[in-house]
């Protein structure tokens, strides 16, 4: 610590620390890398008080981040002349945290105790920052005491509870930035969506059976890729290698029918070739049956891991998990209004698919649950064997409800080979169809 604390400070803020947990999280961590994504929501590095703890778990955090095991093998080399690491005795430290762990099963709460200290030690950091500016006789005292009370404001506020003063110093400081927005690769759709993809909202898509909802979501994850935008596809109907024979077949030019069974040797040496030179940017999740733990626990990893910025869940209606004593009204609809806080929580864009009945209408739950949670709700429309579609925002938080062309002015075209639909509405647009074109060669 470099802080300038008397000793009786220094034990209060000592005081507000827990060795322990510190040491039993990163031995956790290293134990079973999965766990990180049960508390990479929860603290920082920072938020530990051991400064060689806040570096392993900065080490742990990029290793994973990036794909690798995190372990004391290939932890080790980082901190072979670290500093601070060699006062607990060097990078065999590590080994004694891997080889210390009880449980990996209390991370969590090993997480939430770092983090509660974390703040309280920022609070007793904040006291004795005002005793200090009171004692300046040069600044006013109501400038002083402004300060204090605005930081101690925000220290205490919750994860759900903030001012409306602290909303407004994030969204002024988020206005200096570029927005965070991702084009779905239809200008049309992007527009009547107010620019694209945000994080934090969901998007549901409804569609009724073999319209074409999962080939319009597909079209928008390729789009995506061919951008380099990292994103997740929880594939609970069509496996993600259904749905990158499609991509290959659109990429290579060739019918999905060759991509089939026994495949031609020269078919093999053009998709072999295609391997070295495209993108991977989507992270499938085959998860036929998923329940809603299991869904939410690779989405979590996913974005911990791959720093995904959304992922699409096809379909709503697939996702299991309710109880016993659960209607299937009630179910989903708490399946929607978690993927709602999920979004928010995490800060990915949704597209949630979900199917129509037969007669084209949203059953009771959909309009009870989907409706309700979603930021944008779509209807995606289609003619039994047409290629034309269109679709329709039913309704928005942020943009007015409308068409997004017609029965007789389609807005989008379906395309062969994939197959795929392309934004039809978008193809007198010099400009924009260059764009496409540019999208989708990355």
């Amino acid at each position: 610590m470099n802080i300038d604390f008397s000793e009786d400070e220094r034990k209060i803020y000592k005081d507000l620390s827990n060795e322990e947990a510190e040491q039993a999280l990163l031995g956790a961590l290293m134990v079973n890398n999965a766990a990180f994504s049960k508390v990479c929501t929860i603290i920082k590095s920072e938020d530990f008080y051991d400064l060689a703890h806040q570096r392993i778990y900065a080490a742990i955090a990029r290793k994973i981040n990036d794909g690798q095991q995190a372990n004391p093998v290939t932890l080790a080399p980082e901190f072979r002349d670290d500093p601070d690491l060699a006062q607990e005795g060097g990078a065999a430290y590590l080994a004694s945290l891997f080889a210390g762990v009880v449980t990996v099963v209390n991370v969590k709460d090993y997480a939430e105790t770092i983090s509660d200290l974390a703040r309280r030690r920022l609070v007793v950091m904040s006291a004795y920052d005002a005793i200090a500016a009171a004692a300046d006789w040069q600044r006013p005292v109501i400038e002083t005491v402004g300060t204090t009370l605005a930081g101690l404001e925000r220290l205490a506020e919750s994860r759900k509870a903030r001012t409306g003063n602290a909303i407004l110093d994030d969204m002024l400081e988020a206005w200096k930035q570029e927005p965070v927005m991702f084009s779905t690769g239809f200008p049309s759709l992007d527009t009547a969506l107010g620019g694209g993809l945000v994080p934090g909202e969901v998007i549901g898509v409804c569609a009724q059976d073999k319209v074409g909802k999962t080939m319009l979501a597909a079209s928008i994850s390729h789009h995506l890729n061919s951008a380099g935008v990292w994103h997740g596809y929880a594939a609970l109907e069509m496996g993600g290698a259904q749905i990158e024979r499609r991509h290959i077949a659109r990429d290579i030019g060739i019918g999905t029918s060759k991509l089939r069974g026994r495949v031609d040797a020269e078919v093999i040496a053009a998709v072999a070739r295609y391997r070295m030179t495209r993108k991977s940017h989507v992270v499938y999740m085959d998860l036929p049956g998923a329940t809603v733990d299991e869904l939410r626990a690779e989405i979590v990893a996913a974005k911990a891991q791959r720093r995904i910025t959304g992922v699409v869940i096809d379909y709503w209606q697939l996702i299991s998990g309710g109880s016993d004593r659960e209607t299937q009204e009630a179910h989903l609809s708490r399946v929607a209004n978690w993927i709602s806080t999920l979004a928010k929580r995490l800060d990915l864009w949704v597209i949630l698919l979900a199917q129509l009945n037969d007669e084209g209408t949203a059953p009771a739950y959909s309009k009870r649950g989907l409706n309700r949670a979603v930021d944008h709700l779509l209807y995606l429309h289609r003619e039994d064997g047409s290629e034309w579609a269109w679709l329709s925002l039913k309704r928005s938080r942020h943009m007015p409800a409308g068409d997004i062309g017609g029965p007789n002015e389609p807005s989008l075209r379906m395309r062969f080979p994939g197959p795929h639909f392309e934004d039809w509405a978008a193809r007198g647009n010099d400009d924009t169809r260059q764009a496409q074109y540019e999208l989708a060669e990355g």
